[in-house]
């Protein structure tokens, strides 16, 4: 390598320059000098000096000597790796961690214990010392983190795909435990011990929390992601209050890197609008330049900005997708807009594996729905000159739909009626469903909105609230229900109860089984199999089926009214939304508001599918 020159060939010569570089509190140089990830792979450094650090050795109170113990266990770290020895080389990486962790306390040890106030003054109290002297070790401190977290994974994989037995003292867990041990424990403690307003405490914790979501979505465990996030709340909340006050970027960086995995956070739990914010945030302050990392921080961003986008009826400018090289949203995007399902079912084929490594297939699959929607879109507009409102079912949209099929997959009249009370639901359709004439009835004036509201089921932050029912349990329409299950349903026994509420408008409500009556079963709208409309009070029978995926809570299916409440006015499905379809106020206190996008033509992200 070109700069390879900057280290020193033996132990001896590497430890003086450690220690001349500290002097100077030149971090940057710091930093570059105990890179592991560069330095184990020069081959003419002295790795043969047998000179290796005790790993049990009691750290030292002096700060010299800290720094020479800690500059002793790098080049045991490296060593260790240029021999392809994982497990020593991260038991020295957590103990040159340790060392660092000591030298920071060393500084909190040497600062004022009490807060600043109008009686106290820092340079009254400690005048050698300032508040913020330790953020120069701030990139020092985040590559400690970062090799301790990248040689965590490294021991697991390691020792996972090993055949033989596994040392005494250390099992396929034992790296990642130490890991966590030492940046939740040990390194957020030592943060703890400095000001709230001091500079090292308030991005350290961006450095802690970015490293361990950074672990835990390696191995795929997102439910210990919360804790962490949680952690970093209050130090956001600060930062993006002072960028507000100061416009000032100081530590940027750590923070895009926190609302990154933020985002994907969110993501999981189907919080689309919040989630929009933090990766439009990424993607709009991450720096601009052709250095690849930059490139690919832009692009990850921008692949979860684009398909969250989509969802609620926009899409991006083909140029941009180019310019970060985003070839498999492309290829998604354009049966999208032509309203091919059968192309988009093939594209998702196609780019299966790279959908589930990002974690965007059950999102992509969403997409479909948009699909079908521009389809009927397509069609409608082009018989608007007939002045056509009412769409068969049957003889039309059904054929439309199954186009390009085998027969095997054809859809069925029904899964048809479940996806347009789907979409009428979500807003991407104005209009309803006549059944007594089998036909779609679309409003003439703006039949297919610009911008719907992708307002999911899961996505709990958009629900509404009605007293002790604030949120909308998740289960798995018809259409994504399996054969099996339904004839499982079909088969089990019926049960009798009442109608506790039920909102036509919001699509579902709750029964009262007979049976107990302190139970509260959840129903939708598509598991009424009546022509009329349930009514508080109602009696009705139903059967019972666990939602998926987790099949822990009970639904309502196959609900059919047994008598009417006495005294309540009762209306037909196709009565009541013919009556309040002209008439009705349209709620949007739920509408998706687009973020404001870049003056920039360049990096204008989003314009809409119409």
């Amino acid at each position: 390598m070109a700069d390879d020159f900057i280290y020193c060939r033996n132990q001896s010569d590497f430890i003086d320059s450690i220690l001349d570089t500290v002097k100077q509190h030149d971090s940057y140089l710091l930093d570059e000098l105990l890179n592991v990830t560069r330095m184990y792979k020069i081959d003419d450094l002295d790795f043969n000096d047998n000179n290796e650090p005790n790993l049990d050795q009691q750290l030292s109170n002096d700060n010299d000597l800290l720094w020479k113990q800690l500059s002793r266990h790098h080049w045991a770290v490296c060593r260790y790796l240029h021999f392809n020895d994982i497990d020593k080389a991260f038991r020295h990486q957590s103990k040159k961690f340790s060392c660092l962790m000591a030298i920071l306390n060393g500084y909190s040890s040497r600062m004022p214990t009490t807060l600043p106030d109008e009686d106290h003054e820092i340079d009254q109290i400690n005048p050698t010392i300032n508040d913020d002297e330790p953020a120069w070790l701030l990139p020092v401190f985040n590559r400690h983190a970062h090799e301790l977290r990248l040689l965590a994974l490294l021991g697991t994989d390691d020792l996972n795909n090993d055949d033989n037995e596994t040392s005494d003292t250390m099992n396929s867990n034992s790296t990642i435990q130490t890991c966590n041990t030492q940046l939740s424990q040990k390194a957020m403690k030592v943060l703890q011990s400095f000001s709230p307003t001091s500079k090292i405490r308030k991005v350290g914790v961006f450095i802690i929390v970015n490293q361990m979501l950074k672990t835990y979505y390696a191995l795929h465990k997102f439910n210990l992601c919360t804790y962490f996030i949680s952690k970093a709340e209050r130090p956001l909340k600060q930062y993006m209050q002072e960028e507000n006050d100061q416009q000032e970027h100081r530590f940027s960086s750590y923070v895009l890197t926190y609302r990154y995995f933020l985002g994907k956070h969110l993501l999981l739990k189907h919080d689309y609008n919040s989630a929009i914010g933090h990766f439009d945030y990424v993607f709009t302050n991450c720096l601009d330049s052709n250095k690849s990392q930059s490139i690919k921080n832009k692009q990850q961003s921008l692949l979860y900005l684009v398909v969250l986008k989509l969802l609620h009826g926009s899409t991006p400018k083909m140029d941009i997708l180019e310019k970060y090289q985003l070839n498999q949203l492309i290829d998604l995007i354009e049966p999208i807009r032509l309203g091919s399902l059968k192309l988009f079912t093939e594209k998702i084929h196609e780019y299966e594996q790279f959908l589930f490594d990002t974690g965007l297939f059950f999102l992509i699959e969403n997409l479909k729905l948009i699909t079908i929607r521009n389809l009927f879109r397509t069609y409608v507009y082009q018989i608007d000159q007939q002045q056509t409102t009412r769409i068969p079912l049957e003889p039309t949209l059904l054929v439309l739909l199954n186009f390009g099929f085998e027969q095997e997959n054809f859809f069925t009249i029904n899964e048809l009626i479940d996806i347009l009370n789907n979409m009428i639901q979500k807003g991407m359709i104005r209009g309803y469903i006549s059944y007594k004439f089998r036909t779609l009835v679309v409003s003439r004036k703006d039949p297919f909105p610009k911008q719907f509201r992708f307002t999911s089921l899961l996505n709990r932050s958009q629900l509404h609230h009605d007293g002790d029912h604030a949120t909308v349990p998740n289960f798995f329409p018809k259409r994504e229900r399996t054969l099996s299950q339904c004839e499982r349903v079909l088969q089990s026994p019926s049960y009798q109860g009442k109608i506790h509420e039920f909102c036509r408008e919001k699509g579902y409500g709750y029964v009262q089984p007979k049976d107990n009556q302190s139970e509260l079963i959840f129903v939708h709208v598509s598991d009424i199999d009546d022509d009329y409309v349930p009514t508080k009070g109602d009696i009705v029978t139903f059967k019972k089926m666990l939602m998926p995926p987790k099949n822990e809570k009970t639904m309502a299916v196959h609900i059919k009214l047994l008598r009417l409440a006495d005294g309540v006015k009762h209306e037909s499905w196709e009565e009541a939304v013919e009556h309040d379809l002209e008439h009705r106020r349209v709620s949007r206190s739920n509408s998706h508001t687009l973020p404001q996008e870049s003056t920039n033509d360049s990096e204008h992200i989003v314009t809409h599918i119409d």
